[in-house]
């Protein structure tokens, strides 16, 4: 008898410990069970979360213009490929034009003397007795050149505008006219500061630096004056032009009539790429076709 009863206790506890792991393993299903529908509540909230930011995205992309939507492709875009280009063409093997609007380190603004133009090609009839604009060329200090960036038609610009330019981007050449030579101007460089500059605040730009600066002015107080039987030392038109742009290095373009007689073509000072400040010129501008020694007329 006692060891029937051990017999049966021994199956009471079994039963009760088979009691207590079924308990525990049903429990732990159901733990696991909320677990599986938790995970599924979160990814069904995160599914919705992204379904709502994909359709909130494309509610903003849908509210911009064309206009917009391609000026910021082509802002991103151009913050990735200008640095690229300007490297590559930096070596030797690779220099050829590029064409990459606000690929430019600064603007090169040339100003040209109608008299010393008009000895090597033939002219208009009326010419001004002043300096007049040649262009604003956004450029490097080395290749690439960029020339022609875009294929953006250039627009008839405001009568008041048009009138200043006339008096000081006037067209020299007898086969061209005052329109014709503005519209070459912007296609071949100032579409590649377009990034900056539309086509009307490039030329008022061009326009508002040039009166500042009054070049006939600046040399007239450096005694340099247009005679043509005087010629000048190429230190002194220098040191008065550096005194109208913050004593910054200008460049400085002769024509070579003879061996012996320099005549003051251009005078071309270098402004920061925002247009805003000036800058001194890259030292392979400073003097072209300038021949050390010989002075230089201002012809009338």
């Amino acid at each position: 008898m006692p060891q029937t009863s051990s017999i049966s206790v021994s199956r009471r506890f079994s039963n009760k410990d088979h009691r207590v792991k079924s308990t525990s393993a049903e429990q732990e299903q159901q733990s696991a069970v909320q677990r599986r529908k938790g995970d599924d509540d979160l990814l069904d909230e995160l599914q919705d979360n992204r379904i709502h930011t994909v359709a909130r995205r494309r509610d903003v992309s849908r509210s911009r213009s064309p206009a917009v939507n391609k000026m910021h492709f082509t802002i991103t875009l151009l913050a990735v490929l200008c640095p690229f280009t300007l490297w590559w063409f930096s070596f030797p093997g690779n220099q050829s034009v590029a064409s990459s609007i606000g690929c430019y380190e600064y603007f090169l603004m040339t100003l040209q003397w109608p008299p010393t133009v008009c000895m090597r090609s033939l002219c208009v009839s009326d010419i001004n007795q002043t300096f007049g604009i040649h262009g604003l060329w956004p450029t490097n200090t080395k290749w690439p050149f960029p020339q022609y960036c875009s294929n953006g038609s250039y627009h008839e610009m405001p009568k008041k505008l048009k009138v200043e330019l006339h008096e000081r981007w006037p067209n020299l050449l007898e086969w061209n006219t005052d329109e014709g030579f503005w519209k070459d101007e912007w296609d071949k460089h100032g579409t590649c500061s377009l990034d900056k500059f539309n086509q009307t605040e490039y030329f008022k730009l061009a326009l508002s630096k040039t009166k500042k600066l009054d070049l006939l002015n600046l040399l007239k107080k450096g005694d340099i004056m247009p005679i043509h039987y005087k010629s000048y030392n190429i230190v002194d038109i220098v040191k008065a032009v550096r005194d109208g742009i913050n004593n910054k290095e200008p460049g400085i373009l002769c024509y070579n009539k003879t061996k012996t007689s320099h005549f003051l073509q251009e005078i071309r000072v270098c402004l920061e790429a925002n247009g805003h400040s000036y800058k001194d010129c890259p030292e392979s501008i400073r003097a072209r076709n300038c021949s050390k020694g010989i002075n230089i007329t201002l012809p009338i």
